[in-house]
C-alpha cells in the first residue's frame, strides 16, 4: 500500500522545552523578534490598526537542472549560497546565487576525472567554490539503482574545476563491507583548508558507531580523530556539530583537537538546521514551520508558519535548510518521485501575517490525500489561511466515539470547521439531519462519473462528494480469480488453491477489515438492518481463510503492504507486491491508479507460474472513495465550495496521475477528463523516468473495460470507524480461538444496536 513520504523529523520535539511561540515574526538575530503582539507577529500604521502584518512568502525556484542527489546547501560568510549536486549517475553540478537564492549561475564542472562506471557518493563545496568529492565504483546489479560499491577514491576540485586524487589514511574495510561502499560520509572543508568527515564502523564493530576524522587536503594525512555513537555531523561557518540520535544531543567539536566542547540537548536531525553561531542561533524546520531559537535551546519562535508552505503536507520529506539571512530561508524538499525541490521563503512586512480569509479542513484520522488536496490548494491560493485539522491527532486520538462526539458540539455550536473529510465519519447520519450543505453546484454531472455521486444524494440535495475512489480486487491467476463476485465465491477459490501459493493480508485485523468492509453491504435486510446470519456467515468465512494462510508453507505469503495497525490512521488499503511475488496464485487489494494497473498487465504478459494471470472485481459495484462534504453551518462557504470545486477541477484531478502524485494521492480520478488524461501512454523519457522503460502499456481497450466497470459501481464500502472498530474488537478475538463465534457476534450486534440508537 502507498504510505505518506516520510517527513523525517520529529513533532514531539515541541514538548521538549517551553516556547514563546511567535506567529511569522521576523527573527532580529538576537535571540527576539520584533513583536508587537503577543502571539509573535507585527502590527501595522496607528494603535488603531490591529491587523498583523508581517510574514514570510513561499516561492518555488526553479532549477535548469533536476537535483537527484544533494551533496551541499550552504551560505557562506560572502552571501553566496552554493548548492552541489548530482542530477544523474556520472554527473556533478554546482549552482551558485549571489542575490539570495533568486538567480542561479551555473559553473562549468567537468566529470571527465571520474574513474570510468565511477559515480560520485558524497560531496562538499567551500566558500571559494573548491570540491571535495568521495567516487566509488557503480554497483553491477541492476535491481540496485547503481549505487556506490566498494572503496572510495577521493578528489580534490579547485575554483576552476581542476581535479587531483589524494589518498586518505582510512582503516581497510572487512571484505563482506564492500558490497555496498566503504568510504568517507559527511564530508565538510573548512576555510583554513582542512576536510572533516564521518567513517561508518558498524561493520567493523557490530554497533552503530562511526569515526570522526579531520585531514590535511593538501596531502591527505588525518590530524585527528575521535569515535562516536551512531550520529549526523555537519560544519556550520567555524563550527563543527555532531548530533547523537540515540540521546538526542547536539555536541560542538573543537575543529583543531576534536574535543567536545559543549554538549545540549536537542532532539532534532542536522539535515534540516543551520546554525549562526556568531549570532547565537538556531533555525530549524519541520512540517509545522520554520524556527528561530538560541542555542541553549531556551526560546523559540515560529517563522515561517508550516500552515501557509507546501512542506506541511506528508507529499514532502526534508532534505536541507539555509539561512541566507534575517529576512531569507532556502529549504529542500523531497518531492514522491525522489527529486530535490527548493523553496525560497522572503520576509515581507506589508502583507498580513495571516490571510484574511480562513478555512477549516477537518478529517477524523490521518489522511495523507486530503493533506496533499489542502496543500495545492494552498499553493493556488495564498489569500486564503487553511488549517488542517485531525480530529484524532496526538493527545486526542483517544476514541473515536470521543472524537465525533467533540466535533458534532463545535458543529452545532456554530464553531466547526468549514470542510469534512467524511470517511470514518456517520455521512448518512449528517445528511439526515441537514447537517450538511447541498453540494450540487460545485460540480458538473456531466464531467464527473455520476455514478459515483449519485450514493450520496439524499431527496435531490448531494450532502458529499467522492473525491478519488479505488476498487476491490484479486489479482493473480485467472483460473483463481475469474469467478470470485463474493465472499462465498473467494471462499471456495482458497480452499481450492495450493496452500505454497497463497499469498494474502498478514494479520487478522487486516483481513478484518478489509473483507468486512467491501462486504458489509451485502449484511444488510430489506428493512436497512444488519443481519445476524449474515454476520455469523462472513465471520466463519474470514475464519476459514485465516486458517488456510496460517497453514501456508508459502514463503512469498509475507511479501505484502499491508494497513498500519494505528486505527488513528485512515486506510482501509492493502497492496500484494505483484511485481515481485511470481509464485502467488493471488492476491487481495484495492485497484486505485493505472501504475497498479499496468504491473498486473505486465504479469499478465510475461508470467513465470502461471501462464495466465487476471484480476477480478470481488465485490460488485462497491468502490472505497475518499468523500468530502461541507458544514451547513459554515460562515465560509464560498470558500469551502471553491475549495470542493478545486479538488473536483480537471487540472488538480489531472494532477493525481502525476509522478510527483503517485505516493501521496491515492485512487483514481473522479473527473472523467483526467481519467482519460492518466490513461493515455507515456512518452519514452517519463517510463524511463518512472523505471518501466521495459514495460508494455495496456492498450487502450484495457482501459475501456476498466472504465466499463466504474461506471457500475454504485456501493460505497463501509468505512465508518465506530463500525470497524466494533467488529475487529470482537472478530480479532474470535479469530484466535479467544471468543466462540456466537459470543463475537453477540457482542457486534449489541454495540452496534446500541450506537445506532444514539
Amino acid at each position: 500500500m502507498k504510505r505518506r513520504i516520510i517527513c523525517l523529523f520529529l513533532c514531539v520535539f515541541m514538548l521538549s522545552f517551553l516556547v514563546l511561540q511567535g506567529c511569522a515574526g521576523k527573527d532580529s538575530g538576537d535571540g527576539s523578534a520584533d513583536r508587537g503582539k503577543e502571539d509573535g507577529s507585527l502590527v501595522s500604521g496607528d494603535t488603531g490598526n490591529s491587523i498583523a502584518m508581517g510574514r514570510y512568502m513561499e516561492e518555488e525556484i526553479e532549477l535548469p537542472d533536476p537535483v537527484k542527489v544533494l551533496f551541499d546547501l550552504h551560505c557562506g560568510k560572502d552571501g553566496i549560497v552554493r548548492m552541489l549536486f548530482e542530477n544523474e549517475p556520472g554527473s556533478l553540478y554546482l549552482y551558485e546565487s549571489s542575490d539570495e537564492g533568486v538567480n542561479w549561475n551555473k559553473l562549468k564542472l567537468g566529470t571527465d576525472w571520474l574513474p570510468k562506471d565511477y559515480r560520485v557518493g558524497a560531496a562538499c563545496a567551500d566558500d571559494k567554490g573548491n570540491i571535495f568529492a568521495c567516487a566509488g565504483k557503480m554497483s553491477e546489479d541492476p535491481m540496485a539503482r547503481r549505487h556506490t560499491s566498494g572503496i572510495y577514491r577521493y578528489f580534490m576540485l579547485d575554483e576552476a574545476g581542476k581535479a587531483r586524487e589524494i589518498s586518505l589514511k582510512l582503516p581497510a574495510p572487512k571484505e563482506d563491507y564492500l558490497q555496498s561502499a566503504y568510504g568517507l560520509s559527511s564530508p565538510a572543508l573548512s576555510a583554513d583548508g582542512k576536510l572533516y568527515g564521518m567513517l561508518d564502523l558498524t561493520a567493523e564493530k557490530g554497533r552503530r558507531t562511526g569515526q570522526l576524522y579531520c585531514f590535511d587536503t593538501e596531502n591527505g594525512k588525518k590530524l585527528w580523530d575521535k569515535e562516536v555513537e551512531d550520529t549526523e555531523m555537519r560544519l556550520f561557518g567555524d563550527c563543527l556539530y555532531v548530533y547523537i540520535s540515540n540521546s538526542e544531543t547536539l555536541k560542538q567539536i573543537d575543529t583543531e583537537t576534536g574535543k567536545e566542547l559543549e554538549e545540549t540537548e536537542y532532539p532534532h536531525s542536522l539535515y534540516t538546521v543551520d546554525i549562526k553561531q556568531e549570532k547565537n542561533r538556531i533555525y530549524y524546520a519541520d512540517e509545522t514551520g520554520i524556527y528561530g531559537t538560541d542555542s541553549r535551546m531556551e526560546t523559540r519562535e515560529l517563522l515561517v508558519d508550516g500552515a501557509l508552505g507546501c512542506f506541511s503536507s506528508g507529499e514532502y520529506g526534508f532534505n536541507g535548510l539555509v539561512s541566507v539571512s534575517a529576512d531569507v530561508f532556502l529549504l529542500s524538499l523531497v518531492n514522491a518521485n525522489g527529486e530535490k525541490e527548493l523553496f525560497r521563503y522572503k520576509y515581507d512586512p506589508d502583507v498580513p501575517t495571516r490571510p484574511d480569509n480562513e478555512l477549516v479542513v477537518y478529517t477524523l484520522k490521518d489522511n495523507l490525500t486530503a493533506e496533499t488536496l489542502v496543500s495545492d490548494f494552498r499553493k493556488k491560493h495564498p489569500e486564503v489561511y487553511v488549517r488542517y485539522e485531525v480530529g484524532m491527532a496526538g493527545s486526542n486520538a483517544k476514541n473515536v466515539s470521543d472524537a465525533i462526539n467533540a466535533l458534532n458540539t463545535e458543529i452545532m455550536s456554530g464553531n466547526g470547521p468549514d470542510v469534512l473529510v467524511l470517511n470514518n465519519l456517520p455521512w448518512e447520519s449528517y445528511g439526515e439531519k441537514g447537517i450538511l450543505a447541498d453540494l450540487g453546484g460545485c460540480y458538473e454531472k456531466s464531467e464527473v462519473f455520476e455514478n459515483l455521486f449519485q450514493p450520496y444524494e439524499r431527496e435531490g440535495i448531494s450532502c458529499a462528494v467522492p473525491v478519488t475512489f479505488k476498487i476491490p480486487i484479486a489479482a493473480g491467476d485467472k483460473s483463481a480469480v475469474s469467478s470470485i463476485h463474493s465472499a462465498e465465491d473467494l471462499l471456495k477459490e482458497v480452499e481450492a488453491t495450493r496452500e505454497d501459493y497463497l499469498t494474502f493480508l498478514k494479520g487478522k485485523q487486516d483481513l478484518v477489515r478489509y473483507l468486512s468492509s467491501i462486504y458489509w453491504h451485502t449484511l444488510q435486510t430489506e428493512d436497512g438492518s444488519l443481519s445476524r446470519e449474515k454476520l455469523r456467515r462472513l465471520l466463519e468465512i474470514i475464519k476459514t481463510i485465516q486458517e488456510r494462510l496460517d497453514a501456508s508453507t508459502s514463503e512469498y505469503k509475507d511479501i505484502v503492504f499491508t494497513m498500519d495497525e494505528d486505527r488513528s490512521v485512515d486506510h482501509f488499503d492493502t497492496w500484494c507486491n505483484l511485481e515481485n511475488d511470481t509464485m502467488a496464485a493471488m492476491g487481495l487489494t484495492y485497484l486505485d491508479n493505472t501504475d497498479s494497473l499496468a504491473i498486473i498487465y505486465n504479469h499478465m504478459k510475461n508470467r513465470d507460474m502461471y501462464n495466465d494471470m487476471s484480476w477480478q472485481v470481488i465485490s460488485e459495484g462497491t468502490f472505497s472513495p475518499l468523500l468530502m462534504g461541507i458544514s451547513g453551518k459554515s460562515e465560509r462557504m464560498e470558500i469551502a465550495e471553491e475549495f470542493i470545486r478545486f479538488c473536483l477541477g480537471e487540472e488538480e484531478q489531472t494532477d493525481f496521475g502525476s509522478s510527483e502524485k503517485w505516493a501521496s494521492v491515492i485512487g483514481f480520478p473522479v473527473n472523467k477528463k483526467a481519467w482519460k488524461s492518466m490513461i493515455k501512454k507515456p512518452s519514452k523519457s517519463k517510463m524511463e523516468e518512472m523505471g518501466r522503460e521495459k514495460w508494455l502499456w495496456p492498450p487502450q481497450e484495457v482501459f475501456a473495460d476498466v472504465e466499463k466497470q466504474i461506471t457500475e459501481l454504485k456501493t460505497p464500502a463501509m468505512e465508518n470507524s465506530v463500525v470497524i472498530d466494533t467488529v475487529l474488537d470482537s472478530a480479532v478475538p474470535y479469530l484466535a480461538g479467544e471468543k466462540n463465534l456466537d459470543t463475537a457476534v453477540n457482542e457486534i450486534m449489541e454495540k452496534l444496536e446500541l450506537y445506532d440508537a444514539e
